[in-house]
């Protein structure tokens, strides 16, 4: 889902005629794997959600998942390209588990990459992206982008997104204006149309 201002998940659901309450049942349904006897504790736990500004509590290792095994998360670390400016960790890493003090709080990009690090090693059902990689440089961005490749496949993944190279590869795309659909069609489909995705 992509639009030229700011864009909110919940344009889409009242396009597809869906509430908050049944979004991931009805995501569920288009996968082909029915989930409507599910507790809503049990859709959340078959989720990972990015978000643009993330909030994080703890250390850099906690912030992540404090049950993973050390292989495990720095298989996720390495494809999210997390390099942390934490505190007396150039020996441990991420795996430094002191609490941070104020002086070396991670900054905005810092946080979205431990945010999708965490949304990865998660191995979700479904992946929400809320403009996951906004704070990222571009370099950043096209190994995040590939990471998010490999993570799609065998998955269920919603974007939302201004930047074109996040969605260009989706199976679908959605063009929002004004909290109305605009178009919608692959990367080539919507270029083909020179429409309102076409200006972007």
């Amino acid at each position: 889902m992509t639009a030229r201002s700011s864009s909110d998940p919940r344009q889409l659901q009242e396009l597809l005629g869906i509430n908050m309450a049944s979004v991931f049942i009805a995501i569920w349904t288009l996968t082909g794997t029915i989930a409507i006897a599910f507790s809503f504790a049990w859709k959340l736990a078959l989720v990972s959600f990015c978000v643009a500004v993330p909030i994080l509590l703890g250390t850099g290792y906690w912030r992540l998942r404090y049950e993973l095994e050390f292989d495990e998360m720095n298989n996720a670390v390495m494809p999210a390209s997390i390099y942390l400016r934490l505190h007396r960790v150039a020996a441990r890493g991420i795996q430094h588990r002191h609490w941070l003090p104020r002086r070396v709080a991670l900054r905005r990009a810092e946080r979205q990459r431990v945010s999708i690090a965490r949304a990865l090693v998660r191995d979700p059902d479904i992946l929400l992206l809320d403009e996951a990689t906004s704070a990222l440089d571009s370099e950043s961005e096209k190994q995040v982008q590939a990471a998010f490749e490999r993570a799609g496949k065998g998955r269920t993944m919603l974007a939302v997104a201004h930047r074109l190279a996040t969605v260009r590869n989706a199976h679908v795309i959605f063009v929002l204006g004004e909290g109305e659909l605009l178009e919608r069609g692959t990367h080539k489909e919507l270029l083909a149309k020179r429409g309102m995705y076409w200006q972007m």
